[in-house]
């Protein structure tokens, strides 16, 4: 902070204007951190500016939010979230709002338009779960936000699943691609392409299994058969008639 600037014209500034004042504008350095470390005396400690205090946290939380969605960075947003799980202590806690916590991970997530060439989809998908991870449990206490947050949760958590499924035979899409098709209504459509994928990619392994052991063909059409139970048994694709 200026040193010359004083502490009255710190309560007198919109909350908006002081966070962007504040916050860090060096994308390399550890956002996590700084929060962790400056925003809890300024907010609530004995230097507080008390005034401001809730309009300054929800005002750097908004920066904070901003700053993983605009670069759509999964790791950021996993140092995030791990930081504000709900085991935590309100207080310690770089998001204290449930909402904001859930808005931020189904923001990020479905930012990721394409899987990155440059890491394997596995890799990218444990990031997406481990974020999932974070997330807080419905309670009977959650306000009509946040149950409509967890309804969106719900949907990720069949997304992901199925993304999982797919991903052991072919490339496939992404979160995002799964809820445009579900929101303009082609998400059955997609399911029958991703099980003849499924079918294909499992042909392909049997073309080019080195052995004709009929046991191993058995355990490979095992795995095809569980996983497209996992699709019927999560609710994938809810219409595919996989029974």
């Amino acid at each position: 902070l200026p040193i010359t600037t004083s502490l009255s014209t710190f309560q007198n500034m919109d909350g908006n204007v002081l966070a962007r004042t504040i916050f860090p504008q060096d994308e390399n350095r550890n956002i996590v951190e700084w929060y962790t470390r400056h925003v809890p005396p300024l907010t609530s400690g004995p230097l507080a500016l008390k005034e401001k205090s809730v309009e300054l946290r929800e005002a750097l939380e908004q920066q904070l939010i901003h700053r993983c969605a605009s670069h759509c960075s999964l790791q950021l947003t996993v140092a995030v979230a791990q930081q504000s799980r709900s085991t935590l202590v309100l207080s310690q806690r770089v998001l204290p709002s449930s909402s904001n916590l859930i808005s931020l991970v189904l923001q990020v997530i479905y930012a990721t338009q394409n899987w990155n060439n440059d890491e394997k989809v596995a890799d990218q998908l444990d990031v997406m779960w481990d974020l999932y991870e974070t997330l807080p449990v419905r309670t009977n206490r959650d306000d009509d936000t946040l149950v409509s947050l967890h309804n969106d949760v719900d949907k990720l958590k069949r997304y992901l699943i199925g993304i999982d499924v797919a991903s052991g035979y072919y490339r496939p899409p992404t979160p995002l691609v799964l809820r445009d098709a579900e929101d303009n209504g082609t998400l059955q459509t997609m399911g029958v392409d991703i099980v003849e994928q499924l079918l294909h990619g499992f042909c392909h392994m049997l073309t080019n299994k080195k052995t004709s052991l009929p046991d191993d063909y058995a355990a490979l059409l095992g795995e095809l058969l569980y996983d497209l139970g996992e699709l019927l048994r999560h609710g994938v694709f809810p219409s595919l008639p996989l029974s």
